[in-house]
């Protein structure tokens, strides 16, 4: 496993877990080729800054940096940026302790199918050691953070993705209304409605050096709490104000710190990704998603928070990548679109928390029912997905998964690398053994 940060577990097992943590160097840069090997135990963030002595940088990040880089390219991790791959791509030679096959050391120059195959391995293969990145200048961002309403989106949603080097857009249910990018401090609107919810001297912290994640914890803990959905609007509404009064256009910084930003407290996460065309001609599927989802809250008058994150990448080479194209310059023009969405853990109350896991199992089946009939095409990512809780979902998602990923060809190499089936755990057998 690597910082055990993937929101499903995927590295976690009740018999036996392999940590690389104390492999975490970097064994060389060659600056010429602007390519770095490192041990996969070293985290994200670590090699950024190892990196920036050379004038360097990884070609995109995920929002956090904290993850080990051998978890980060396993589950097709990926920032955003309609013309950027997911992270695996960035791969060019992996080194792999394998059960069945000892050690394998593989290059994308070789051509050799295993390589595409197990850069996005889940896991599953063996225990990646080391890799060879490639990487690109170290460079800075000038960030604009602006509101749109919908319509607005609409209005010049291609133009922007093929404009923009790295774009995002947060949804916020119930305004009406969506961010595009983001970088914040004016909590104004938020501390007023926290203060006419509780008593603000009770708050667990300091309510004048409170960061927006906490102050958004708090509020959907406050009043009626982050399960009445008339509570979660106001709060929602709270952020919209709070994005307005945060809007910038040109704030430059380095990459790494313009394509982080704050996640909040502990919460639930699920993300799929979608085909929407090509970059050259956006077929507009990611925004109907959006639409079809937003609705969906309103009629259902569910308590989603804010945010729906939407992101964008290209293609993946990689087989088991959520956005596998088989021909590589079809992939560089592909276009998908990932959206995220979130129930937040503000109580550390074991009945409260159980409740919120309840209401958001329910959300997860609300996105599942919204592409039921496969209109989108929508498959989750794989640090995201969760074996459901009956066996008629449990039937329904392997038979999405064997239609969506090349199961045969997984399994004979799984069957040689690793015959004894030790790289596994609870997780991938409940996806992948369906049961006679």
């Amino acid at each position: 496993m690597g910082s055990g940060l993937s929101p499903n577990g995927i590295g976690f097992s009740d018999a036996h877990i392999v940590t690389l943590e104390a492999m975490n160097e970097v064994l060389h840069v060659d600056e010429e080729k602007k390519q770095v090997t490192v041990q996969c135990g070293a985290q994200v963030g670590e090699l950024v800054d190892h990196l920036a002595d050379f004038g360097l940088t990884l070609q995109n990040l995920a929002s956090i940096n904290q993850q080990q880089l051998g978890g980060f390219i396993q589950v097709g991790a990926h920032g955003t940026g309609a013309s950027i791959p997911p992270v695996e791509e960035q791969v060019i030679a992996l080194e792999i302790e394998t059960p069945g096959q000892g050690t394998l050391r593989l290059t994308k120059e070789s051509g050799d199918p295993r390589f595409d195959m197990i850069k996005c391995g889940l896991g599953c293969f063996g225990v990646v050691t080391q890799i060879t990145l490639q990487c690109v200048d170290a460079h800075k961002l000038a960030e604009d953070t602006f509101v749109l309403s919908q319509r607005e989106v609409r209005q010049d949603h291609p133009s922007r993705l093929q404009s923009f080097r790295h774009a995002r857009y947060m949804w916020l249910p119930y305004t009406g209304h969506a961010v595009e990018d983001d970088k914040a401090r004016p909590t104004a609107p938020m501390v007023d409605l926290l203060r006419e919810q509780v008593d603000t001297s009770k708050l667990p912290g300091n309510l004048a050096s409170a960061g927006f994640g906490e102050l958004r914890d708090w509020l959907l803990r406050a009043g009626p709490g982050p399960l009445d959905a008339e509570h979660v609007r106001r709060v929602n509404k709270a952020e919209l104000e709070f994005w307005k009064r945060s809007e910038a256009h040109g704030v430059e910084d380095e990459a790494s710190n313009v394509l982080a930003f704050d996640c909040g407290g502990q919460q639930l996460v699920l993300e799929v990704a979608l085909p929407c065309g090509t970059l050259s001609d956006p077929s507009g599927r990611d925004l109907d998603f959006i639409d079809t989802l937003l609705k969906r809250i309103e009629k259902e008058n569910f308590p989603a928070p804010a945010p729906i994150e939407q992101r964008w990448t290209c293609g993946s080479t990689a087989p088991m990548s959520p956005v596998h194209v088989p021909d590589k310059a079809a992939a560089r023009d592909a276009l998908f679109s990932w959206v995220g969405i979130i129930m937040y853990l503000p109580s550390q109350d074991p009945a409260e928390r159980k409740a919120i896991e309840d209401k958001f199992y329910q959300y997860k089946q609300m996105i599942e029912e919204i592409d039921r009939e496969g209109k989108f095409e929508a498959v989750t990512h794989w640090a995201k997905i969760e074996v459901p809780r009956s066996e008629k979902e449990v039937e329904q998602m392997q038979k999405k998964l064997r239609a969506r990923y090349p199961f045969e060809a997984f399994e004979r190499l799984r069957a040689e690398c690793d015959p004894q089936r030790i790289l596994t755990n609870d997780l991938i057998d409940g996806l992948f053994v369906v049961k006679a």
